[in-house]
């Protein structure tokens, strides 16, 4: 009874000691003593959680660790039962609509890329354009300029024709006197040659 008393002594100390230091987030730790009976029991149940616990805390920190790498492609793959496969289902879940929302975003990254280019181009088209009609409006004001001197000269010589035709009529006016005076005249000889 002595030794059984020892025996159950130390295997509840190494327990104890064990589970302390899993709490603390030592999963390093197992019960390494010999047992007989009830406390081999426990020492094989507490060393298998222990290892349960390593594995998946251990895949899953490392696929974390690529995920904070920037590296989405690894996925949990162990094969877990209860708290540990929700763990994997919850994460692998995560990585894949994290994929999406990323591929989603490069999509309209893309977008806005082609809009760009396409804004770019319509700019440079419409600078194209104005351009020409700058051009065109200059040689539009060149034609105008161009109008108005000859609507200037042709004003000049409409003044130059007025006055050679006051002239002309005034000359025409003189040159119908000096007739009207001639048959007047011619009247008069004829009168006289008849008397």
């Amino acid at each position: 009874q002595v030794m059984s008393r020892l025996e159950n002594e130390r295997g509840m100390n190494e327990a104890i000691r064990v589970l302390n230091k899993v709490s603390q987030g030592d999963l390093t730790q197992s019960m390494e003593l010999e047992y007989q009976g009830t406390f081999a029991d426990i020492k094989k149940a507490l060393n298998s959680t222990i290892e349960q616990l390593r594995t998946a805390m251990g895949e899953t920190v490392s696929v974390l660790e690529s995920m904070a790498s920037g590296d989405l492609t690894r996925m949990v793959v162990g094969e877990y039962t209860g708290t540990y496969n929700d763990i994997k289902t919850s994460l692998n879940s995560t990585i894949t609509h994290l994929c999406s929302l990323l591929q989603k975003i490069a999509e309209s990254a893309q977008s806005v890329n082609i809009a760009a280019g396409e804004i770019a181009s319509g700019s440079a088209d419409l600078s194209m354009r104005t351009e020409q009609q700058a051009s065109s409006l200059e040689e539009t004001a060149a034609s105008m300029e161009e109008i108005t001197e000859t609507v200037k000269q042709n004003s000049q010589s409409a003044g130059k024709a007025n006055e050679l035709s006051i002239h002309a009529s005034g000359v025409a006016s003189a040159g119908g006197k000096v007739v009207d005076e001639a048959v007047s005249a011619m009247r008069n000889i004829a009168r006289s040659s008849q008397k």
